[in-house]
């Protein structure tokens, strides 16, 4: 007799995202609170990453402030790319 399909559902992991921001940067602040009111909090970690805290990370993003990231890939930089992020995080859990 067949054992029947595992029925819990598996929780995907919430994919780790970072974003690279500055103190003061109105376009920082902006992509955060868009994120966080157009994707459910529990797909995603958010690591900020203050670039004026690090001289190579201020010399790399200095002017392209904010940037989004998952796992080193960009996905979009001053302004939220919903298009990017959601793509970025359905095949985040793909095996």
């Amino acid at each position: 007799m067949n054992s029947p399909p595992n029925s819990a559902a598996v929780t995907p992991k919430p994919a780790p995202l970072t974003l690279y921001w500055r103190d003061g940067c109105h376009l920082c602040e902006d992509m955060e609170n868009t994120l966080s009111d157009l994707v459910d909090a529990a797909r995603y970690r958010l690591k900020r990453v203050d670039i004026d805290a690090d001289a190579d990370l201020r010399e790399r993003y200095n002017a392209d402030v904010p940037v989004l990231c998952l796992n080193g890939e960009e996905l979009c930089r001053h302004f939220l790319d919903l298009t990017a992020v959601e793509a970025a995080l359905a095949s985040y859990n793909r095996e």
